[in-house]
């Protein structure tokens, strides 16, 4: 075994920089792995993502940090890459049971933060060890759970980084790239809508829909660990946020695309859900889908949020391009403009409801905010402009 008794330096450093990209050319530099939990240590065992094993001795005045180098010779060398912690995410659905949690977080010693009505557990091994502790809170579904984030620079957290990549992809076949959001009716009643139109329309769904309701229904969905009575009052609360029925329909419409997609590719979970919403236990709203899904591939709480707040925005400027209203180069400058917007709103805490959950969020688009045609009512019909072209 390999004993290592000092850090060489960072790998920032100029000189050692220059060997080390030589030596990473000839696939010559190992990585050593270590949690966060472990960073101060001093002295400790481990293998090398190459499969060698060491052990450090580090003197009193050395710590480990991302990007410490242990070893440097001719044909090989050995980096540190220190990774964030995970965090379980915790959620209690009543005071009482709060109080119990808490009880069983201070009476086996973890170590814990808070986030509103949430704790959050560092993970130092499986999440499931750590759930089977809690016994009945979890079975019963009196605490909600999720992974806050993976080891950052880790293999997990480039997956579901990519993964996250492939949900936000329009092509995805989920059935959004169809659906215009109420911005049809906008566009066909202003004649002068533009960029600028489409900027203050974006901003305003975002801010007063999606923050409110969308975003809110997905991170409750997703901390409802499938669930079903849960779900299906997320679903309620999402149908009775939905006043216009066109917003209604679409929303179960791109839900029940997004299923099926899913069932077909074989994610874990999807066919029990879609199950459920044939069946009539859901109505099977887009966000408590996305909600219920994302975590079986890997997505953390917050991702989810991110990827749908960015389908949320694009969906509104790929729609404005179909219906020829501005150009695809307009689009993208009006969706490059809504990311900071996005980020600034998934700050915004979501604690967990105490009693019946309420969406507060709603549809600024009065075109879509009527009565729904009856059985002998004819709607009216409306000349269509020749679409612009974007190039």
């Amino acid at each position: 075994m390999r004993v290592i008794q000092r850090v060489l330096g960072s790998r920032s450093e100029a000189g050692l920089a220059e060997r080390l990209h030589h030596l990473e050319h000839h696939g010559a530099v190992d990585i050593l792995r270590v949690p966060s939990a472990d960073v101060a240590r001093r002295r400790l065992r481990a293998t090398t993502v190459a499969g060698e094993e060491i052990a450090l001795a580090l003197p009193r005045d050395q710590a480990l940090f991302d990007g410490a180098v242990l070893l440097l010779e001719d044909g090989h060398a050995l980096v540190a890459r220190v990774g964030t912690e995970s965090w379980l995410r915790l959620v209690p659905r009543s005071t009482a049971d709060a109080l119990e949690l808490g009880y069983h977080a201070g009476n086996l010693h973890w170590r814990v933060r808070f986030d509103g009505a949430a704790i959050l557990v560092a993970l130092e091994g499986p999440a499931e060890d750590y759930l089977v502790r809690l016994g009945a809170l979890i079975e019963e579904g009196r605490v909600a759970h999720s992974i806050d984030a993976a080891a950052e620079g880790g293999p997990e957290a480039l997956l579901a980084a990519l993964t996250a990549l492939q949900q936000a992809d329009t092509a995805f076949p989920s059935g959004s790239f169809a659906f215009s959001n109420g911005l049809e009716g906008l566009v066909a009643e202003n004649p002068a809508f533009d960029e600028a139109a489409l900027a203050r329309t974006v901003a305003a769904a975002l801010r007063f829909r999606w923050a409110e309701t969308d975003r809110v229904a997905l991170i409750l969905a997703h901390r409802a660990g499938g669930a079903i009575e849960r779900l299906a009052a997320i679903d309620a609360a999402v149908e009775a946020a939905s006043l216009a029925e066109p917003m209604r329909v679409g929303s179960r419409r791109n839900g029940a695309s997004l299923l099926a997609s899913h069932a077909r590719l074989g994610t874990p979970g999807a066919a029990d859900l879609r199950a459920s919403v044939r069946a009539g236990r859901l109505l099977g709203h887009l966000p408590t889908v996305q909600g219920a899904l994302w975590p079986a591939l890997g997505l953390d709480e917050r991702t989810a949020a991110s990827v749908s707040g960015y389908l949320f925005a694009s969906g509104l400027t790929s729609a404005a391009v179909r219906l020829g209203a501005i150009g695809a180069i307009e689009a993208q400058r009006v969706l490059g403009g809504a990311l900071p917007l996005i980020a600034e709103l998934l700050e915004q805490p979501v604690p967990e409801p105490a009693g019946t959950i309420e969406l507060t969020g709603f549809t600024p688009a009065d075109r879509d905010c009527r009565h729904a045609p009856s059985p002998g009512r004819t709607p009216p019909v409306r000349e269509l402009k020749e679409p612009r072209r974007c190039c």
